[in-house]
């Protein structure tokens, strides 16, 4: 995923957000500010390249998939999400959906573990 967000080229949305994270706002137009954000630490980082647009959307799907290979069982269900266009191409793209996806299996893994530790155990 890192060699592909490298190497393909930008899409007006990535630039539209890359020019946000130039002067951070709390809040734009149409969307909050974590897309943003994320991009402004990463071109901190890397410099103002494509890489350093789309390196949080890579971590961020990587770390999403860390998060549900905990949660699913069998864990092969893990090797067909990898198969599907939401993870092959656009966990490439850095969109508001990159911080979404991210916080939200890391709240649904949260509540499965407070579920657990919650839950009775059975005699």
């Amino acid at each position: 995923h890192l060699l592909l967000a490298a190497v393909i080229p930008p899409v007006d949305d990535e630039l539209y957000y890359w020019a946000w994270s130039q002067e951070l706002q709390f809040s734009y137009y149409d969307h909050p500010l974590m897309t943003a954000l994320m991009i402004r630490g990463s071109t901190e980082l890397f410099g103002n390249t494509v890489f350093a647009i789309r390196f949080p959307a890579c971590v961020g799907a990587y770390l999403v998939l860390l998060m549900l290979g905990t949660l699913t069982r069998p864990s092969r269900v893990l090797l067909l999400l990898l198969l599907t266009p939401v993870l092959v191409l656009g966990s490439i793209l850095i969109t508001p959906d990159a911080p979404l996806f991210l916080f939200w299996t890391a709240y649904m893994l949260w509540l499965v573990r407070l579920h657990q530790t919650m839950t009775p155990p059975t005699p």
